[in-house]
């Protein structure tokens, strides 16, 4: 795992928003993608098959993985 910048807030933590009045107001949130840490945690995953495997096993494996990173992200 690799710990990373959060994209959303750029490491801040807070995301600010223009409510739109005629004043100009903002409002500062916490970020709901790194929980206000500014850091996300960044991992990956490969295989490796023969040649010649059944790629229909493949995909079936793959997108089983891939939802559980989904839901993963979901959860934080």
């Amino acid at each position: 795992m690799e710990v990373k910048l959060c994209k959303t807030c750029n490491g801040d933590g807070t995301n600010t928003y223009d409510i739109g009045t005629h004043y100009s107001d903002y409002k500062t949130e916490t970020c709901s993608h790194c929980g206000g840490t500014g850091r996300i945690l960044k991992g990956s995953y490969s295989y490796e098959v023969p040649f010649n495997f059944d790629k229909s096993k493949i995909y079936k494996i793959d997108s089983k993985i891939v939802d559980l990173i989904r839901n993963l992200e979901k959860r934080s």
